[in-house]
Protein backbone atom coordinates (compact mmCIF):
# COMPACT_ATOMS: atom_id res chain seq x y z
CA UNK A 1 0.00 0.00 0.00
CA UNK A 2 1.46 3.33 -1.10
CA UNK A 3 1.15 6.38 1.11
CA UNK A 4 0.69 9.52 -0.93
CA UNK A 5 1.88 12.93 0.20
CA UNK A 6 -0.93 15.23 1.35
CA UNK A 7 -1.03 18.75 -0.08
CA UNK A 8 -3.60 21.24 1.18
CA UNK A 9 -4.40 23.82 -1.45
CA UNK A 10 -4.67 27.46 -0.36
CA UNK A 11 -8.46 27.61 -0.60
CA UNK A 12 -8.89 24.45 1.47
CA UNK A 13 -6.90 25.99 4.32
CA UNK A 14 -9.25 28.97 4.34
CA UNK A 15 -12.28 26.70 4.28
CA UNK A 16 -10.92 24.74 7.23
CA UNK A 17 -10.29 27.91 9.25
CA UNK A 18 -13.89 29.04 8.60
CA UNK A 19 -15.17 25.72 9.90
CA UNK A 20 -12.88 25.98 12.91
CA UNK A 21 -14.20 29.44 13.71
CA UNK A 22 -17.80 28.27 13.38
CA UNK A 23 -17.31 25.23 15.65
CA UNK A 24 -15.40 27.17 18.30
CA UNK A 25 -17.99 29.98 18.36
CA UNK A 26 -21.06 27.73 18.25
CA UNK A 27 -19.73 24.91 20.45
CA UNK A 28 -16.29 24.93 22.10
CA UNK A 29 -12.55 24.66 21.60
CA UNK A 30 -12.71 21.13 22.99
CA UNK A 31 -15.26 20.16 20.35
CA UNK A 32 -13.03 21.68 17.66
CA UNK A 33 -9.99 19.79 18.96
CA UNK A 34 -11.92 16.52 18.77
CA UNK A 35 -13.17 17.23 15.24
CA UNK A 36 -9.70 18.35 14.14
CA UNK A 37 -8.18 15.12 15.47
CA UNK A 38 -10.82 13.10 13.63
CA UNK A 39 -10.11 14.93 10.35
CA UNK A 40 -6.36 14.39 10.79
CA UNK A 41 -6.97 10.64 11.11
CA UNK A 42 -9.25 10.66 8.07
CA UNK A 43 -6.64 12.48 5.97
CA UNK A 44 -3.98 9.97 7.02
CA UNK A 45 -6.29 7.11 6.07
CA UNK A 46 -7.09 8.68 2.71
CA UNK A 47 -3.37 9.11 1.99
CA UNK A 48 -3.18 5.32 1.98
CA UNK A 49 -6.64 4.65 0.49
CA UNK A 50 -7.63 7.48 -1.88
CA UNK A 51 -10.45 5.45 -3.43
CA UNK A 52 -12.32 5.40 -0.11
CA UNK A 53 -14.10 8.67 -0.91
CA UNK A 54 -17.34 8.88 -2.84
CA UNK A 55 -17.64 9.59 -6.54
CA UNK A 56 -18.61 13.19 -7.29
CA UNK A 57 -21.41 12.78 -9.79
CA UNK A 58 -21.51 16.53 -10.34
CA UNK A 59 -18.16 16.17 -12.15
CA UNK A 60 -19.32 13.52 -14.63
CA UNK A 61 -18.42 14.66 -18.14
CA UNK A 62 -16.36 17.65 -17.00
CA UNK A 63 -12.88 16.20 -17.54
CA UNK A 64 -12.01 16.37 -13.84
CA UNK A 65 -10.65 12.91 -13.01
CA UNK A 66 -9.60 11.25 -9.77
CA UNK A 67 -11.76 13.58 -7.68
CA UNK A 68 -13.49 12.23 -4.59
CA UNK A 69 -15.46 13.59 -1.66
CA UNK A 70 -15.49 12.40 1.91
CA UNK A 71 -18.29 13.32 4.31
CA UNK A 72 -17.70 13.68 8.04
CA UNK A 73 -19.41 15.77 10.74
CA UNK A 74 -21.60 17.71 8.29
CA UNK A 75 -18.61 18.68 6.12
CA UNK A 76 -17.52 17.40 2.73
CA UNK A 77 -13.82 17.29 1.94
CA UNK A 78 -13.10 17.32 -1.79
CA UNK A 79 -9.77 15.95 -2.91
CA UNK A 80 -8.02 14.74 -6.02
CA UNK A 81 -5.11 12.37 -6.34
CA UNK A 82 -2.43 10.94 -8.55
CA UNK A 83 0.20 8.28 -7.94
CA UNK A 84 2.29 10.50 -5.63
CA UNK A 85 -0.03 13.07 -4.05
CA UNK A 86 -3.42 13.77 -2.55
CA UNK A 87 -4.59 17.35 -3.12
CA UNK A 88 -7.10 18.57 -0.55
CA UNK A 89 -9.08 21.07 -2.61
CA UNK A 90 -11.89 22.25 -0.37
CA UNK A 91 -14.07 21.73 2.65
CA UNK A 92 -17.77 22.39 2.11
CA UNK A 93 -20.24 22.45 5.01
CA UNK A 94 -23.23 20.28 4.14
CA UNK A 95 -25.56 23.23 4.76
CA UNK A 96 -24.19 24.89 1.58
CA UNK A 97 -25.27 24.00 -1.94
CA UNK A 98 -22.58 21.44 -2.76
CA UNK A 99 -22.88 21.64 -6.56
CA UNK A 100 -22.78 25.45 -6.73
CA UNK A 101 -19.85 25.74 -4.33
CA UNK A 102 -17.94 22.94 -6.05
CA UNK A 103 -18.31 24.37 -9.55
CA UNK A 104 -17.53 27.92 -8.50
CA UNK A 105 -14.37 26.78 -6.74
CA UNK A 106 -13.09 24.42 -9.43
CA UNK A 107 -13.69 26.90 -12.23
CA UNK A 108 -11.86 29.65 -10.33
CA UNK A 109 -8.68 27.58 -9.79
Amino acid sequence: MTTRKIKFLKFSKGDYKEIQSYVVNKFSVLDWNNINNEWNEIVKFISKNPLIGSKIVELDGTGFVNFKKYHHKNVYMVYSFNEENIYIRMFIPSMRDFRTHLMRRLLSQ
